[in-house]
């Protein structure tokens, strides 16, 4: 049985989006609550979630409304299912499965289409980083979209072999050592 880390708020400029310089604080210290701090604010909260709550936003933003009932690995009890929450609304969402070599693969992140691009996705990486290295994987990997091949590549991962093609759109594989 794995150990679950707290809750972890990810401090945001509400202006441009871009982390403060104390981009990762306990929520002990804030009760949960927005505080100011160098005219950032905390707007989501990176929590572990199950895997029911994953599936409506994949279902939109990854399946175009198609349906997602979720991956075979979901009820497995390594599987980490994180979701960033903004005032009780699941904002964004990502699922990583440890596979046999130490790493873990990084399924079905979604993030609500009007949050993208305001550093919902790298929260919820870093914290999936955190998770991760608690539990000594040696790296994550992802079938990333080509389309997301830029916000896996600024968060420090690297594209890896030619892209291929998985549920009728491009992709390449993406990893990053932990």
């Amino acid at each position: 049985m794995r150990s679950i880390s707290p809750s972890i708020v990810h401090w945001l400029c509400s202006n441009c989006g871009n982390p403060a310089q104390a981009s990762v604080v306990p929520v002990g210290g804030s009760g949960g609550k927005s505080v100011t701090l160098q005219s950032c604010r905390a707007v989501l909260v990176v929590r572990v979630i199950d895997a029911a709550s994953t599936h409506d936003l994949r279902n939109r933003v990854l399946r175009g409304g198609r349906g997602h009932d979720g991956f075979p690995e979901d009820a497995w009890p390594e599987t980490l299912h994180l979701g960033a929450v903004d005032d009780d609304v699941i904002v964004g969402v990502a699922t990583f499965v440890p596979r046999d070599d130490g790493w873990w693969q990084l399924r079905g992140m979604a993030v609500e289409p009007s949050r993208q691009g305001e550093g919902v996705g790298r929260a919820i990486l870093a914290d999936g980083d955190r998770h991760l290295r608690s539990v000594g994987a040696s790296g994550v990997w992802a079938n990333a979209r080509d389309t997301a091949l830029g916000f896996y590549e600024r968060a420090g991962w690297v594209v890896v072999g030619d892209g291929y093609v998985l549920v009728d759109l491009p992709h390449h594989r993406v990893e990053h050592e932990l």
